[in-house]
């Protein structure tokens, strides 16, 4: 039977493994786009999807350091003595959880709105 630690630890896996394809997603995207402008004639979509996916790959950064504040506070809730200093360490944890989400979702979101951008603004042939 698994125990609340393992499953918190899985939680905190799969969190990370989310932060990290949100940056991949956007950092890959921003390279491909380079690639493509360096062989082919740019577009102004091309220059408005490459900011996004920059955007969203700072983004992705960011949000690796809201889920450490996150991480530090839930962390120092466990160890505090005082009831006081626990409930206030578990809201400051819940608050920069809620960030880490808003976040990702943003960061996400930038990878959308770049990959619309480029489908809608793509050169057609003739």
């Amino acid at each position: 039977m698994a125990t609340s630690q393992w499953h918190w630890e899985q939680g905190v896996k799969y969190a990370v493994e989310g932060i990290r394809t949100s940056l991949l997603l956007n950092g890959a995207a921003a390279i491909a786009v380079m690639t493509f402008a360096n062989t082919h004639d740019a577009f102004t979509g091309m220059k408005w999807a490459l900011l996004s996916f920059a955007l969203g790959a700072m983004v992705s950064t960011l949000t690796f350091g809201a889920a450490y504040f996150a991480q530090l506070y839930y962390g120092n809730a466990e160890i505090s003595g005082l009831v006081d200093d626990q409930l206030r360490a578990r809201k400051w944890a819940q608050r920069w959880n809620g960030w880490t989400v808003i976040l990702l979702l943003v960061s996400v979101g930038f990878f959308v709105a770049g990959s619309v951008v480029l489908f809608c603004a793509w050169p057609t042939s003739k």
